[in-house]
Parts: C-alpha cells; structure tokens; sequence
C-alpha cells in the first residue's frame, strides 16, 4: 500500500480520531502521516502541545515497521522505548508531517528514526523508537485478520 490515501484503510482507533493523524503513504520500512494542527491541538502558549507531535511520531514509527504486503494479513506492535527532540513550536493552521523509517532489527524488535516537518519544510522534532512485534507480526508475511495485542516472546 503505498501513494494513493484511498488505499490505506486502516483501523482507527477512538485516540486516532481524536488527535486527527492520518496515513498518506506506507510501505515496507517506511511510513509518512500528517496532522492539520488545529486550535484544539494548543497548548496554553498557543501552539501544538508537545503530546500532539509525540504521539504522531510514534504511530509513524510503528507503521513503518509493520506495513504488511499480504491482502487481509496484518502485523501490529507496541511501543517499547520512545525518544523525542523538539526542535521547533509548531504552529496551528499548518499540516504536520511525519516521516519514519524502519532502520533494524529483527523478528521481535525493530528501531525505527522519525523527522516531524511543517508544511514549509521546517523540521519540528526528531524521534527515536524502539517497538516490540505483537505475536506473529515479526513474520513479514504477518497474520490473517486481527491479532491479539500481547508482545511476542
């Protein structure tokens, strides 16, 4: 899945929907989503709350190490460790875009390096992560359907 966002339905999740990020392109190693950083994204300073950010950082960090090209398979993971530099404010009317890569790994863990950008090119954080595959999910080939959200062993 890669390029056209009609393609990259994914489940949402009640906190996806309430921070408003969304996935524009996936393929192996590799994911970008964007947020439109609105009002309801403020911090008291008036601009994007760190958590924002945070959080898109870490979605794309985990997208990018679990993009499974088997129709109806997935692979899943949680977070095991998360670093983030904040570099810039973000401001609101801006889209936030965030680019991850998968950069190792093995068949339980994979690290993934992510730049959070706005849409004039600034860079606004850099994240770190390491991320742990949910049972099965370290097989590229992934699983039929859902899967359960217990790490692997």
């Amino acid at each position: 899945m890669s390029g056209d966002p009609a393609n990259l339905i994914v489940d949402r999740s009640p906190f996806n929907e309430l921070v408003g990020y969304r996935l524009v392109e996936w393929r192996e190693d590799y994911a970008r989503l964007e947020v439109d950083v609105e009002e309801r994204h403020h911090n008291r300073r008036g601009v994007a709350h760190g958590g924002v950010t945070m959080t898109a950082i870490d979605a794309a960090g985990g997208y990018c190490g679990t993009h499974c090209a088997v129709p109806g398979h997935t692979r899943m993971c949680v977070t095991a460790s998360l670093t983030c530099e904040f570099i810039k404010p973000m401001e609101s009317g801006r889209t936030l875009t965030i680019e991850a890569k998968r950069r190792g790994g093995g068949r339980g863990m994979f690290f993934a390096e992510m730049e959070a950008r706005d849409d004039h090119g600034h860079l606004i954080a850099l994240g770190h992560g390491v991320y742990r595959y949910v049972k099965g999910s370290g097989d590229p080939a992934g699983i039929p359907g859902k899967q359960s959200t217990e790490p692997s062993d």
